[in-house]
């Protein structure tokens, strides 16, 4: 490399260089400009703008100690009117609870006495069935089995129950399908007797034999007799048997006649003919005058 070539290099580095170090330089000038203004670069410019900076330092700490005070403040300030929501909120609750704790009480009263007056009500009404169950029930048969026909007690109040020696059996287990069916038919009669009105009995003796289907018609007498003002049964039959039994039970009553209102106490009917052809009625009992 020539001796030009040389000198030109270090020219190139001297300048770079000298670029350099008026970069840092003007840099220097502008911080030391926007730290002490006006002011020229002294060393007691120096320790003033050090001062400054110090003394700003320690106003930006204090500052941020005031903001980290503030902010722990409003923090307590926030959860202090938080409590103070939940407090009110709770006090609210605490209010409806012991609304609905007095209304419930008041409920609770209520129910007891509503099933108190429920099972003595119930109590009365079944105790007045079942003395009018008991004579039907007992009639239907000719030869006695079970005591006496009554109820459950407290939740089993309105169960059937039988009694037998002074042990209680459970008529939908103990009791035989004819015996099911008397008691069913002793309830029906029994309240129809208390409602009143007009009932319809099918076939009510299909399943009796001849000794037990004379006491249900001494059933039925007893119950058109006693209930003759208030109350109806229709009794539908196919047996003609059954329909002369009915008039040989009722042809002997004493009384047995028209009631008040020119309704006599039994009326039979035959009915003849089918849905296609047509059906004719005709009145078997009374006998026409």
């Amino acid at each position: 490399m020539s001796a030009n070539s040389e000198r030109a290099a270090a020219d190139e580095r001297a300048r770079e260089r000298r670029a350099s170090i008026q970069a840092r330089l003007d840099a220097l000038v502008g911080g030391w400009t926007r730290l002490a203004g006006q002011r020229a670069w002294t060393e007691a410019n120096l320790a003033i703008v050090r001062s400054e900076i110090t003394d700003e330092t320690a106003r930006l700490e204090r500052a941020e100690a005031h903001i980290a005070a503030a902010d722990a403040a409003i923090a307590r300030e926030n959860r202090r009117e938080g409590l103070a929501a939940a407090e009110a909120n709770l006090s609210r609750l605490q209010a409806r609870l012991t609304s609905v704790t007095r209304k419930q009480a008041a409920a609770d009263r209520a129910y007891r006495a509503f099933d108190t007056h429920y099972q003595e009500a119930s109590r009365r009404q079944v105790d007045a069935l079942r003395d009018i169950v008991n004579p039907l029930f007992a009639r239907m048969h000719a030869n006695k089995v079970y005591d006496s026909i009554g109820f459950g007690e407290g939740d089993d109040l309105l169960r059937w129950r039988s009694d037998i020696g002074g042990r209680s059996f459970d008529p939908g287990r103990n009791f035989s399908q004819g015996q099911r069916q008397d008691l069913a038919l002793a309830l029906f009669i029994a309240r129809a007797r208390s409602l009143g009105g007009t009932f319809f009995l099918d076939e009510p003796v299909i399943h009796l034999d001849d000794v037990n289907r004379v006491g249900l018609l001494d059933v039925l007498r007893a119950s058109a007799i006693s209930g003759r003002h208030r109350t109806n049964l229709v009794v539908t039959t196919s047996s003609r048997a059954m329909a002369r039994h009915l008039i040989e039970k009722f042809d002997r009553v004493e009384g047995a006649g028209p009631r008040g209102d020119g309704i006599p106490i039994l009326r039979v009917y035959e009915l003849r003919g089918n849905g296609r052809d047509g059906v004719e009625s005709i009145e078997r009992y009374p006998p026409p005058s």
